[in-house]
């Protein structure tokens, strides 16, 4: 994922500029091999692009390929083949389905800038655990947003401390490197703890104040903290 990375940063600052283009790693290839009985990993593959032009100017598909080929791509495959293409998206669109199998889910997502997302790449792999789990890497490498989840055993009825206790280490890296603890599924109750840091406490304040003048009477998400 961390040489992954270093392409979509090629890729970005190429001119090329793709409608898609997005990450799994090799945990999440295994498990979708298993869904789709597909072979995504027969090559030795550690991780997956799925990229997506629009438009494609003479010569533009020559300078991806070599862009990807020179950070190390094992198998490049392009289709103008609406059918096939469907085939592709629906990969990554069965990503947490894929990874729903190993247990259940604890769902993060994170965005740094694109310069750091080898980084964070890298980190996430030197995470360990003392609870059997299995972590996935995956999201939209274009923008930096990358989702850290974790399949943790169905039979545990909240989430194991050393899994929360990663994810905070997560949110901290994310932080320190500019980066955001929310980049599109918004705040959960893991995240609550890291508004004020992340935001301040005065548009903490004027959010609580919204949410008041809206729901006066408190029954939007009610028992939830804010």
């Amino acid at each position: 994922m961390a040489a992954l990375s270093k392409a979509v940063q090629k890729i970005s600052g190429s001119g090329l500029y793709p409608a898609m283009l997005e990450a799994l790693n090799d945990t999440s290839i295994e498990a979708l091999d298993q869904l789709e009985h597909i072979e995504l990993a027969k090559d030795g593959a550690k991780a997956l692009l799925i990229f997506q032009l629009d438009v494609a100017p003479v010569g533009a598909l020559d300078a991806l390929k070599q862009l990807l080929t020179e950070s190390g791509a094992r198998q490049i495959n392009v289709t103008d083949d609406p059918v096939y293409a469907t085939k592709i998206i629906k990969i990554r669109q069965d990503y947490y389905q894929a990874e729903a199998a190993y247990g259940r889910l604890v769902v993060e997502d994170i965005a740094v800038p694109l310069s750091k997302l080898p980084d964070l790449a890298a980190f996430v792999e030197t995470l360990q655990f003392t609870t059997p789990v299995k972590v996935f890497l995956g999201g939209h490498a274009g923008d930096g947003n990358f989702h850290p989840n974790i399949a943790i055993p169905k039979d545990v009825t909240s989430i194991p401390e050393d899994v929360e206790a990663a994810i905070h280490k997560i949110f901290d890296f994310a932080l320190s490197v500019d980066g955001t603890i929310s980049a599109e599924h918004g705040i959960g109750e893991i995240k609550h703890a890291w508004i004020t840091p992340k935001l301040g406490a005065d548009v903490v304040a004027i959010q609580k104040k919204i949410k008041a003048d809206f729901d006066p009477n408190g029954i939007l998400n009610p028992g939830r903290k804010i």
